[in-house]
């Protein structure tokens, strides 16, 4: 027997908004991928969510499929993840916007951390009439949170979101003991793989896998039912300690840089005339060292903040990916693990030596699918 109190509970109806616009989180960075259902009658008339920047945020969306469907939506409630906008930027309020089709109840599963709203459009929307209910659902709560991290986690913690993406077989390799690791996972992983990337504003990987694999490291065309917007394209970073980029410029990496933007990143020490050759055809920085003589990831991930990049994507080897997990400076792993053995070869963590199970490095699991006939795992700390 169907417990109908608990299926159109508030809790319910948020979840159906969540759920929408999961499918369309890879479009609207920098900001968050908000959803809105609008129920009346105990019914969802409408469904909406974000659009690319200066498009239709989730609430307006909602509104604008419902009237082109012929639906009343005076008296409606409005369930949207995230606190509506009450400031203009690239669209209006859109507090203005549910004010002014009648909105009846406005159902908020987050408060926006965002300065510019923090509460206020709570606070319009109440002062107008409106109830507003901020939901309290930690495990939805939760959800909503890894749905929009990025952007929550900028203006939270002052700092990007970083996650660290890996490829690995069912024994731990990343790469075979040659640097060979095209490919390890299917073609449907690394499509899948292409929707994270579209989500950062940042992808970082080492000038060695720039040298092993020769990427282009761009976002390609993956299947989604929104082709009529363009994807997003983030900034390709490469950390270079020793400007050895200088003698790959003929390499993908280095071509369309009009549509794929670079930054190169080499170490303060690195040789100037290598540099001077970099910054002839590139973006290029030099940055500090730590004791190690490796490029100090905390001012890169602290530069990376200061250019309003809240999402960082690193898709790099063991070595660099090593030294994010043994600094502490990642939130989120996002682990393609195929159904094969590869025997001696490159792994990660081979610096650490745990001497008891006390120390082991504990990760919380959101997310565990198959794609293809890979897993995908992605767990948070």
């Amino acid at each position: 027997m169907l417990n109908t109190e608990m299926i159109f509970s508030d809790s319910y109806y948020l979840g159906k908004a969540l759920d929408f616009a999961n499918q369309f989180d890879y479009r609207t960075y920098p900001n968050p991928c908000v959803g809105c259902v609008l129920v009346k009658n105990g019914e969802i008339v409408s469904y909406g969510a974000s659009e690319p920047q200066g498009k239709r945020h989730a609430e307006v969306a909602a509104i604008d499929n419902a009237k082109l469907a012929g639906v009343d939506v005076s008296g409606c409630c409005a369930y949207v993840t995230l606190e509506p906008c009450c400031h203009f930027g690239k669209t209006p309020p859109c507090t203005s916007y549910l004010l002014s089709h009648n909105i009846k109840k406005v159902v908020i599963g987050l408060l926006d951390p965002n300065p510019l709203v923090s509460s206020k459009g709570a606070d319009i929307l109440k002062s107008h009439g409106v109830e507003v209910i901020v939901i309290e659902d930690e495990k939805l709560n939760e959800k909503i949170f890894l749905s929009m991290r990025g952007f929550l986690n900028f203006h939270t913690n002052k700092k990007p979101w970083i996650r660290l993406k890996t490829a690995l077989s069912i024994d731990g390799v990343m790469a075979l003991s040659n640097g060979v690791s095209q490919w390890i996972t299917g073609i449907e992983a690394r499509l899948h793989n292409q929707r994270l990337r579209a989500r950062a504003g940042a992808v970082l990987t080492s000038i060695k896998t720039v040298i092993c694999d020769n990427p282009l490291m761009n976002v390609r065309e993956f299947d989604r039912s929104d082709k009529h917007f363009n994807l997003n394209q983030p900034l390709r970073v490469v950390l270079d300690t020793h400007a050895n980029g200088s003698d790959f410029m003929h390499y993908e990496i280095f071509k369309h840089q009009d549509k794929f933007p670079l930054l190169w990143i080499c170490g303060e020490n690195c040789d100037r005339d290598k540099f001077n050759k970099l910054s002839k055809i590139t973006n290029v920085i030099k940055f500090p060292l730590r004791l190690n003589n490796h490029i100090c990831l905390n001012a890169v991930i602290n530069y990376l903040y200061e250019l309003n990049i809240n999402e960082v994507h690193v898709e790099a080897g063991a070595i660099l990916t090593s030294a994010f997990i043994e600094q502490d400076l990642f939130d989120e792993t996002a682990i393609y693990q195929a159904p094969v053995f590869l025997g001696n070869g490159t792994r990660l963590m081979r610096n650490i030596d745990l001497i008891n199970l006390e120390n082991m490095k504990k990760l919380k699991i959101v997310e565990n699918k198959i794609v293809g006939q890979d897993l995908f795992i992605d767990m948070v700390k």
